[in-house]
């Protein structure tokens, strides 16, 4: 790791300073005619406290004189975060734009649908699903906020956070689909458990496709996820996800930001790395978005959820070519 900038001003180490001293006090001792054993004595008595007391107030001065360097310091930051930005937007602006009119139409559209709940549909016909939508309501609303944070760690350059994200992204989405098969009994519980301090997945416990558990069946993430059919392609995104948020090896050596065959340890902002949680995360808003109109149908917003869809897809595109576009000479396998 290297220092982008001398935060800390550099002089004399305290290390040469005390040496020099010592050395001038040992002169001293010799030349009063102290015996070398008094003085190594007199030395090892004295040293544990004297080093105390010297690195205390270097620590105070330090911390003075970045006081009165706040704002010098704080610029420099400033600056650094300014052109990266205008790098990032340079190379992955139209991107960026493509990721923001993703986040707009599936605001639009679930806005159009809830007007559309509320006055177009009865008050019987919503008591049938009434737990399913209310659930959905409140995950896509979720899902929607991280997708927004998603695209915020990818437009500062923090691929590894953005796929952080994505993880509980998905997440909700396999909840999202379990819940919508699983009915009203299984969302009802979903919705109960909120008002608890229950972390668990007992809200699950009654669904129809675990009716074959014993009683004393604990339900867990895994096996959500592994009741829903289409988990199985998104495994390896999964796994990556999992390997970032935690504290795992491979999160911690395989950093998104670093191309195959780099030795590099990222400590800030990077341009590569994130078009795997920009496109996934555009992907599994499209998905979460079809399920949550598709409780209460109607043509028109089915029609701009195949519409967004199919927009989730146009963002893939961009972004490959885009990577293709930056890296490929770096990359010997290609992205």
């Amino acid at each position: 790791m290297k220092s982008q900038n001398d935060t800390i001003q550099k002089t004399q180490s305290l290390d040469e300073f005390i040496n020099d001293v010592i050395k001038d006090c040992i002169k001293e001792q010799i030349a009063g005619g102290m015996e070398e054993k008094q003085i190594l004595e007199h030395w090892n008595k004295k040293l544990p406290n004297i080093y105390e007391k010297i690195i205390n107030k270097a620590a105070v001065n330090h911390l003075e004189d970045i006081k009165k360097r706040l704002y010098e310091i704080s610029m420099k930051h400033r600056l650094r975060d300014n052109v990266f930005q205008a790098h990032q937007d340079q190379k992955w602006g139209k991107c960026f734009a493509a990721s923001e009119v993703m986040y707009e139409l599936s605001i639009e559209i679930a806005n159009d649908y809830t007007t559309y709940v509320a006055e177009e549909i009865s008050k019987i016909e919503q008591k049938e699903y009434q737990y399913t939508y209310a659930t959905f309501v409140h995950i896509h609303g979720r899902v929607c906020q991280i997708y927004l944070e998603i695209l915020c760690l990818i437009k500062n350059g923090f691929a590894d956070g953005a796929l952080a994200r994505f993880r509980t992204m998905y997440e909700l989405c396999y909840i999202a689909d379990f819940i919508k098969t699983a009915g009203e009994e299984t969302a009802l519980a979903y919705l109960q458990q909120s008002n608890t301090d229950n972390q668990k997945c007992s809200w699950a416990k009654n669904a129809p496709c675990f009716a074959h558990k014993s009683k004393n069946f604990k339900p867990t993430l895994l096996a959500i996820r592994k009741s829903c059919d289409f988990t199985e392609k998104w495994e390896k995104q999964h796994k990556a996800g999992c390997f970032v948020n935690h504290a795992s090896p491979q999160g911690t050596l395989k950093r998104l930001a670093n191309i195959d065959g780099m030795n590099m340890i990222p400590v800030g902002k990077s341009d590569y790395g994130i078009t795997d949680p920009a496109v996934n995360s555009a992907i599994i808003l499209a998905i979460v978005t079809a399920m949550f109109v598709a409780i209460f149908p109607n043509t028109e917003t089915l029609a701009k959820s195949t519409m967004l869809t199919h927009w989730s897809h146009i963002i893939r595109k961009m972004y490959l070519s885009t990577d293709q576009e930056l890296f490929a000479q770096l990359n010997n396998k290609g992205v």
